[in-house]
């Protein structure tokens, strides 16, 4: 279990950041702290569970237990509902805060191909340096898109290694593709990421309505990158799987 030893300020504050990075307002954050600490803990005491505020959970795995359970709950999606959805969105928000800041979903992907006996070792190291944005992926984006494929901007240091078609969902031979990843400076990396903007098959950004503010991060509606038919099926997924639309 990840337990982490830090103060309920201590998180409000970095979510504030990390929220705002993401072209949330002030208002929306404002809302959702307010949610995590107040409202839903309130909600969920009413219903028979005792919960104190979400931004006093020590540990990743307590919080998405307690997140999953809130989201489940018949009365909480009713309550959700008249709040046009802003209660689940605050729970989901936070939940991806905590596995950014502590890069959860990484550590147990690599932990998974550590443990992995079918694979070769060379394969296994090749995997692993992938997965963190390192080795022959990302040497490979490099020399395709020669910078940020959206802006040209090409200071390597400020450069993530993006896979289109996630991780997760993909084969070990897609995920060593570098037809199947972009080169993003490291806020349109994260955009991507979560789904708030994606591409039409020409390359066109499309930019989601769930996204506030997308100029505050550099985001522009007449964004395009140069893509390839070898990029088409991955980022068709991207659209379908992971666009929030």
């Amino acid at each position: 279990m990840l337990v982490v030893k830090k103060s309920t300020d201590y998180f409000e504050a970095h979510y504030k950041v990390w929220a705002n990075g993401l072209g949330k307002s002030d208002r929306t954050i404002r809302s959702y702290i307010g949610a995590l600490k107040n409202t839903i803990p309130r909600w969920l005491q009413e219903m028979g569970y005792p919960t104190s505020s979400f931004l006093s959970i020590t540990s990743i795995e307590e919080y998405s237990a307690i997140a999953t359970t809130a989201l489940h709950l018949s009365e909480f999606q009713l309550r959700d509902k008249v709040g046009k959805g802003m209660y689940s969105a605050a729970l989901k928000s936070y939940q991806t805060f905590l596995d950014d800041v502590f890069q959860v979903e990484i550590s147990q992907d690599i932990d998974t191909l550590i443990q992995d006996k079918q694979l070769e070792e060379t394969e296994k190291a090749r995997l692993i340096k992938t997965r963190m944005g390192q080795g022959q992926f990302r040497a490979d984006l490099i020399k395709h898109w020669q910078g940020c494929a959206l802006t040209q901007y090409k200071q390597l240091e400020f450069l993530v290694a993006s896979h289109i078609k996630p991780w997760r969902e993909s084969d070990n031979n897609e995920r060593l593709n570098p037809y199947n990843g972009l080169l993003l400076l490291a806020n349109l990396d994260k955009a991507f990421d979560l789904g708030y903007i994606t591409f039409k098959d020409k390359g066109q950004i499309v930019v989601s309505e769930a996204l506030e503010d997308h100029q505050l991060l550099g985001i522009g509606l007449d964004m395009s990158i140069k893509m390839l038919s070898q990029h088409q099926d991955f980022m068709a997924y991207h659209r379908n799987h992971v666009f929030i639309n």
